[in-house]
C-alpha cells in the first residue's frame, strides 16, 4: 500500500493519499510522514502537524526534520530546534 501511494504521488497526489491512508491504517507507520508532507505541501498545517509529529514519534528523522520546518515556519522556534536537534 504505502508503495502504491510512492508510485501515484506525482501523477495522482489524491490516489496517493487513500493508499497512504489505507497503509497507516494497517499499522504502517512510514505512512504517516508521507501523509504529514502531503498535508504540508497542500497547506493543510493541522493535517500536517498530526501527521508528522506523530512519524517523528516513531522515530524517521526526515518527519523530526519536516515536523521542525512545520514548528519553525508557524513562529515555534524553541519546539522547533528540539526537532532538528532529534533528526541530526
Amino acid at each position: 500500500m504505502l508503495k502504491l501511494g510512492l508510485l501515484l504521488q506525482e501523477e495522482d497526489p489524491t490516489g496517493a493519499e487513500t493508499w497512504w491512508l489505507r497503509a497507516k491504517d494497517a499499522g504502517q507507520s512510514e505512512a504517516l510522514h508521507y501523509l504529514g508532507t502531503l498535508y504540508k505541501q497542500r497547506g493543510r498545517s493541522e493535517d500536517a502537524e498530526q501527521y508528522l509529529r506523530q512519524a517523528a514519534d516513531y522515530g524517521y528523522s526526515s518527519a523530526m526534520f519536516n515536523f521542525a520546518v512545520l514548528l519553525q515556519d508557524d513562529g515555534r522556534s524553541e519546539e522547533a530546534e528540539t526537532f532538528y536537534r532529534r533528526a541530526a
